[in-house]
Order: C-alpha cells, then structure tokens, then sequence
C-alpha cells in the first residue's frame, strides 16, 4: 500500500483494504488494461499493484516501487501467495533517486503516497520523463475537507477521529493533497481527465468494522507520534463505545474523503 502506512510495518497494513473499491473505480477511470506498463507509485504490501496486475494481464507488467524494505518483501510474498508473475518490486527512494528504473510506462497509478512527499512537484516532473506519449497519471490521495461528516452526538469517534489526522499532521502530511493535485497537474502540462470525492463510512462494511481497523493500524504510529499512550489501547471497549455511539445516532459517520484524479501528459 501507500508510503504512509507501510513505513511502520507491512504486516500492519494487510487488513487496509477498505478503500479498494474506490482504487478500482479510479483505475477503471484511468483505463488501466491489458497489455499496459503501469508504475505503482509508493507501493507498501502490493495491494495496488495487484489490482492493477489483475486488469493488465500477462501481457502487461506490474512495477511497483517503495522505500521500505520490509514492504518490499511483504509485497512479494503475499503477490507469490496470489498467484501473480508481471509483477516486479523495488526498493526506491522516491525523493532521493534521481533515477526511476522503469522502462516507459503507460501509467503511474498511486494510493495515499504523495501527500507524504516533500517536493511532490518534482517527482511528477521526473514521472512525466518515464511516460509514454499520451501517457497517464492516476493517484488517489485522501484529505480530511469537508469532515467528519455526522448528524447528532460523536465524542468517541470524534475524538479518535482527530488522533488519526493529529498523527497523519506529526508525520509531515499534506492533509489537502487530494484538493491541490488536479491544479498541481495542470500547471505541469498535464490535461486532467477526471477528478472525483468519495467519503468514507466509519462503521460496518462488508461485515467488517473497518474504521476500528484503520484505529487498529494506526495506534503504533500514534504512540510514536505522542498522540496516545499504550494504556489508551483497549480495542474491545473502544468497539463497544463506536458501536453504541453509532447505534445511539441512527446514522454514519464519514472519516475522510478519498480523492481521484487522473490525468493525461
């Protein structure tokens, strides 16, 4: 998956899924399909890529690209386990090579990377190198605009709501990358195509509690970050107390905004 989570531990990461439909809707947007060379930008655990690996077939390759080696390595064992072979991991700094070692590439797709970019402006630059004529950027970067999204009373989810984006803040993001990519774009040359909003729904999807996993995976990066202590770590109560909130509120609460943008060079 994305810089962000991956940097902590890959094995953290392998139940952060809940945002794939919205990755497929953006790949289906950016015509992600056979036979292409497709980069994923800041890869983690491959989740992506093998999304994107499933779409382009065993005419087409897979590249993906971190700078963590223990993502590195989770990515290729679970891609083994599934069953993919046009796939090809990297260990890469994004920031710090100066050179990518792909060949031209059809695409370069990423989930949450850029926002963790110090000089994201220049990396786009140099991916505009590697893409072929006509060629296409597809990232999906979240933001916190516009949220939490609620009706009524929220103190729990609310405040492990601002612990999220406190620790995302410490850790040097750009809570507002999904907003400023479409114009950052344009004025690097590239044509946008499509730029799109989808809110996420704290509470069950798919008959999983997904925001208390996104809690879950986070909570070693918000001790890091000071945010929590360890004591504040009771997963079984905090469950029960989201639950009861959203049961009490007859209504959903919506976490963040997960922002498309494709566009053409």
């Amino acid at each position: 998956m994305s810089l962000d989570q991956v940097k902590y531990g890959a094995k953290q990461v392998m139940k952060m899924n809940r945002v794939d439909h919205v990755t497929v809707q953006l790949l289906e947007e950016a015509q992600i399909s056979a036979g292409m060379h497709v980069l994923d930008l800041g890869c983690g655990s491959g989740d992506v890529s093998r999304l994107i690996a499933a779409r382009v077939g065993k005419s087409g390759r897979v590249y993906g690209f971190d700078r963590s080696v223990e993502a590195i390595a989770e990515a290729q064992k679970q891609t083994v386990r599934a069953g993919f072979d046009n796939i090809e991991f990297t260990v890469c700094d994004l920031e710090g090579d100066s050179a990518l070692p792909v060949p031209l590439l059809d695409a370069v797709v990423g989930r949450r990377v850029l926002m963790y970019l110090q000089n994201r402006t220049g990396l786009l630059k140099r991916l505009s190198t590697r893409l072929k004529p006509n060629g296409t950027i597809a990232f999906q970067e979240h933001c916190r605009t516009m949220t939490p999204g609620r009706i009524g009373v929220w103190p729990v989810h609310d405040l492990w709501y601002k612990r999220v984006w406190d620790t995302v803040l410490f850790e040097g993001a750009d809570p507002d990358t999904g907003l400023r990519l479409p114009v950052e774009l344009s004025c690097l040359g590239f044509e946008v195509t499509h730029v799109g909003a989808t809110g996420l729904i704290a509470g069950f999807e798919r008959g999983r509690h997904t925001f208390l996993e996104f809690v879950q995976m986070m909570i070693p990066r918000m001790v890091k970050a000071g945010v929590i202590n360890e004591s504040q770590t009771d997963l079984g109560e905090l469950a029960h107390q989201m639950n009861m909130e959203r049961s009490s509120n007859e209504s959903v609460y919506v976490t963040d905004l997960a922002c498309s943008v494709v566009a053409k060079l």
